[in-house]
């Protein structure tokens, strides 16, 4: 999958947020470049995964044998195909979300994030056109 940013270009940030059908906390996930330039290869990740833009009249079903979530005690990782590309902590709170829904909404911005704060993430997430959108199962 060349041209796809690896696990160094990229970080993540997870909260629990609204389920975008019926308003139940669920987990959320944003990936997003630690730096400029690699727009391009976020997006054409966006496009391998199906995600949708943020501002598309519907949330998507990421087919599990394209990507999923993977959730073990404390760890969760983020699995494309059958390759773990990042692994990460969780809360408990966070993992009990995701388990209680068997899923997480995946946010994956284009561009660096400035702050890791509620203000910060719903400033970011905003931005429709920069950001695609996804329900990953667990």
């Amino acid at each position: 999958m060349t041209g796809l940013p690896g696990a160094r270009d990229v970080a993540l940030t997870g909260w629990i947020g609204d389920h975008p059908a019926d308003g139940s906390d669920v987990a959320h996930l944003l990936l997003y470049p630690v730096g400029p330039g690699i727009a391009e290869g976020m997006e054409m990740l966006a496009e391998t995964l199906s995600l949708v833009r943020s501002d598309g009249p519907r949330m998507v079903e990421v087919l599990p044998e394209v990507a999923s979530m993977r959730v073990v005690g404390a760890h969760a990782s983020l699995v494309i195909g059958d390759e773990a590309l990042l692994v990460f902590p969780v809360r408990a709170g966070w993992r009990r979300a995701a388990e209680a829904h068997r899923l997480v909404v995946l946010s994956l911005g284009l561009d660096p994030l400035d702050g890791v704060s509620m203000p910060a993430l719903d400033r970011y997430t905003a931005h429709c056109d920069r950001v695609w959108v996804g329900l990953l199962t667990t």
